[in-house]
């Protein structure tokens, strides 16, 4: 689920996309592998590399502690069901004031 900002111009959106879709791919590997919780900070460290990727090409702002702003992406996985993965955050597009929410829960 996301919610478009009304500053968003195409741009933003396919940005926020297209990241979503290398990000939920990097999520079903692990899902499809079931691999242990353990595992979750590798996930977490690629997801965080993707996004960085994504800031040094100059598709997004890099997340602010300190404004809230910029772009971060969390996942976890939910006690009651190995099989899913739930990822929360949001993402900026350069050139856009607001952000698109994520809150999405993938299974297999």
């Amino acid at each position: 689920k996301s919610s478009m900002p009304a500053d968003a111009l195409f741009h933003a959106r396919f940005n926020a996309d297209d990241l979503l879709r290398e990000v939920f791919g990097a999520c079903y590997k692990q899902i499809k592998a079931n691999e242990s919780a353990t595992n979750l900070a590798y996930l977490q460290t690629r997801i965080n590399k993707i996004v960085n990727d994504r800031v040094n090409a100059e598709e997004l702002i890099k997340w602010d502690e300190k404004t809230g702003e910029g772009t971060k992406l969390i996942v976890s996985i939910p006690d009651n069901d190995k099989w899913a993965m739930i990822i929360n955050g949001q993402i900026q597009s350069v050139r856009s004031t607001q952000h698109i929410d994520v809150e999405a829960t993938l299974r297999l």
